[in-house]
């Protein structure tokens, strides 16, 4: 009898072993107090039982059912539970299917912000997360569709090439030819430049000698030239300290006292503009000229005229002129002969 008992009571813990491992292999807790939800996807791949629930990575709850839409086949069914009894679902939460960059599927929770929460059992929206293959797809099918735009392009071009090199054979090694010829040139003109450098070295030193001496001598000349720019500095100072505006104005005083002056001796009645500008004044000069030196050259041919000197008591005759007048007519016969003597 005991040991019929026994065995019973092993059974039976056998069994209820076997079920909560069943239910715990799927994920389900029979000891716990679990709230389930449910959601629908177009596609669920990669998502099976077990699979994570998370709220910003953080675990909460694993999916416990997968199955066909009864009223719509394209459809997944999908139940998963929430195990911490602390955590409140609100009603307009998302439920999004979620993948990793191993392609591991995952259901992330993101929680609403109503007021009214969700009760175990009930219905929560769903959103698919574009997996990473879609995406690298996705990134990947513009660079594809310009990688294969640029194969046609380079042989398209490759094919260009190859009839113009076909038909052009001859033209080709034509320039390969002057190619070469210039290459050869090129060269030979080379040799003669490095034999020309080698030649007018000495001459080349010369001239970087000349060249050290010119720097050297403005070195040892650069206080001179220092002093010749300061000299120049003190020079443009000083012409900058000039007062050109008054020495302008003092030139224009004087060229507008000059302009009087002219003025006055063209439209005046003085004897200077007579003389300028009236031909008679002009004319009665030059009469009086040739006069007196008519009168000079007939006293030099006959004094006695007009210089007669009393000897011995005589009586004088001719011109009568006192001691002054003798004496500057005297002078003025002299001046008058040594000027002749000179013309």
């Amino acid at each position: 009898m005991k040991r019929e008992l026994l065995i019973g009571i092993v059974a039976i813990t056998a069994v209820g072993a076997l079920i909560f491992g069943f239910f715990y292999l799927k994920g389900e807790n029979l000891l716990s107090n679990n709230r389930s939800f449910h959601t629908t996807y177009q596609s669920v791949e990669g998502l099976v039982n077990a699979s994570p629930i998370k709220i910003s990575g953080y675990q909460v709850g694993v999916v416990t059912n997968l199955s066909i839409n009864e009223d719509d086949p394209s459809l997944i069914d999908v139940t998963f539970i929430i195990e911490d009894p602390s955590i409140n679902v609100p009603s307009n939460s998302v439920a999004i299917l979620a993948s990793d960059i191993l392609g591991n599927k995952s259901i992330d929770l993101r929680l609403g912000s109503d007021s009214r929460m969700l009760e175990s059992g009930d219905f929560i929206l769903a959103q698919s997360q574009t997996d990473l293959n879609d995406m690298v797809n996705e990134q990947l099918l513009p660079l594809k569709l310009k990688t294969e735009e640029l194969i046609a392009t380079i042989d398209t071009t490759v094919e260009t090439v190859k009839t113009i090199i076909g038909e052009n054979t001859g033209n080709l090694n034509e320039s390969f030819v002057g190619l070469r010829n210039a290459i050869g040139s090129f060269e030979s003109m080379s040799n003669r430049l490095d034999t020309l450098i080698a030649r007018q070295s000495s001459r080349v030193s010369i001239i970087f000698s000349n060249v050290a001496s010119i720097t050297d001598n403005l070195k040892k000349s650069n206080e001179a030239i220092t002093n010749v720019i300061a000299n120049a500095e003190m020079i443009t100072d000083s012409l900058a300290m000039v007062d050109f505006a008054g020495t302008v104005g003092e030139a224009q005083n004087a060229i507008a006292q000059v302009n009087m002056v002219l003025d006055a001796i063209n439209n005046g009645d003085g004897t200077l503009s007579q003389l300028l500008n009236d031909s008679t004044m002009y004319n009665n000069v030059n009469l009086m000229l040739d006069q007196a030196t008519t009168l000079v050259e007939n006293i030099q041919d006959h004094p006695n005229r007009y210089l007669q000197f009393a000897v011995f008591g005589s009586r004088d005759k001719g011109l009568r002129l006192d001691s002054r007048n003798e004496r500057a007519l005297r002078q003025f016969v002299k001046r008058d002969t040594l000027m002749n003597k000179w013309k």
